[in-house]
């Protein structure tokens, strides 16, 4: 029993230093126009107070008649006063101001409130712009704010690692991230700095618009006739963004088609139509890659909604090539390989010419 009320004349003794660490000192009251914030109209004793202003980012807590909840970030404009000698109703140790004086308690809290709106207004693939809005508490000057940007989603083949700038001045409110990855989902964030430090963050969450894959290996023809070829195709990879689907491509022979990574090509009527030097000839999800790796040009099919016609003039001695598509909702982005030359053989007769030339022989 001794033990158990020595260890509640402790806490009790704990709680009045506390209280007596935290409280800073008696006020006269502002005047009706400049009157702080009224949180609370009955907090009972100074700790209800005390957390409420905590809990809105203020550092002072300041009570009057024993019944009112100030929260301030500043005190004492009027001056010092003897007059706070209401006592609290919950806790008569503790003053709670008067009716012309109001008691003054720390909050503990010394930085800011977080900025406010943080939203992003411009994405690309390598940068995000973002804007925000000042602190509502201050709790002194702003003298920068520190943005960050962490990858939560990513095809990147490699761990991301975070951004992070400084941007000086109180009345800064924008900022470009960049250096960022294409197709990655970030989590923004921006903490306020004053002189007492980094207030709490303010966050939001974009992507980055994704990028163009890896550019394709060359197709490998490993067989052809007068109307098909046979094309062995490497398996594409992509950081930038998703890697959705193959296109396999016939470009007339001399021509050198564009290659920007947001031009995407005709289909075969399209092109006899237009007489357009390069057609699309087949189109499958990334996912069919093994199904389509040993490609075959020109069997009169359809392949992802594209016409796979038999080659003949003047697609008959075509060059042949792989774009690799990467699509998310409206974004479409491309890469192109080199192209593969079509291999003109020569008769046997001709190659029965040559040798007996290089031999003598008739």
């Amino acid at each position: 029993m001794l033990k158990y009320l020595l260890i509640i004349g402790l806490c009790q003794c704990f709680i009045n230093l506390t209280f007596a660490e935290d409280y800073i000192g008696c006020f006269k009251s502002p005047p009706e126009s400049e009157e702080p914030l009224l949180v609370i109209t009955n907090p009972r004793a100074p700790v209800f107070c005390m957390k409420e202003c905590l809990s809105r980012y203020y550092m002072y807590a300041g009570l009057m008649k024993g019944q009112q909840c100030y929260c301030m970030s500043t005190y004492g404009r009027n001056g010092p006063s003897n007059g706070c000698t209401t006592r609290c109703i919950d806790d008569e140790k503790s003053l709670c101001g008067s009716h012309d004086s109001i008691s003054v308690y720390s909050t503990g809290q010394k930085v800011s409130s977080p900025p406010r709106r943080l939203r992003v207004i411009n994405n690309k693939s390598e940068s995000l712009n973002i804007t925000w809005q000042p602190p509502d508490i201050s709790n002194g000057n702003i003298t920068s704010y520190i943005v960050r940007a962490v990858a939560l989603e990513t095809h990147a083949f490699y761990p991301l690692q975070p951004v992070q700038l400084q941007v000086q001045g109180e009345s800064s409110d924008s900022t470009l991230l960049t250096n960022l990855q294409p197709g990655t989902k970030y989590n923004i964030s921006v903490t306020a700095v004053n002189t007492n430090g980094e207030s709490h963050p303010s966050y939001t969450i974009d992507w980055t618009l994704i990028g163009p894959p890896e550019k394709p290996d060359k197709p490998k023809i490993i067989e052809q006739s007068s109307s098909t070829v046979v094309v062995e195709l490497t398996e594409g990879k992509s950081q930038n963004g998703p890697l959705s689907s193959y296109q396999v491509i016939i470009i007339h022979p001399g021509t050198i088609p564009p290659k920007q990574s947001d031009i995407t090509y005709p289909d075969y009527h399209t092109a006899i139509k237009n007489d357009l030097p390069f057609y699309i000839t087949g189109e499958f999800n990334a996912n069919e890659y093994y199904k389509y790796k040993r490609f075959i040009i020109g069997d009169g099919q359809k392949i992802g909604g594209y016409y796979n016609a038999p080659l003949q003039e003047p697609f008959n001695r075509p060059q042949v090539g792989l774009v690799l598509v990467s699509r998310i909702g409206n974004e479409i982005k491309y890469s192109h390989s080199d192209f593969a030359e079509y291999i003109e053989r020569c008769p046997c007769h001709c190659h029965h010419r040559a040798l007996h030339s290089r031999t003598g022989i008739e």
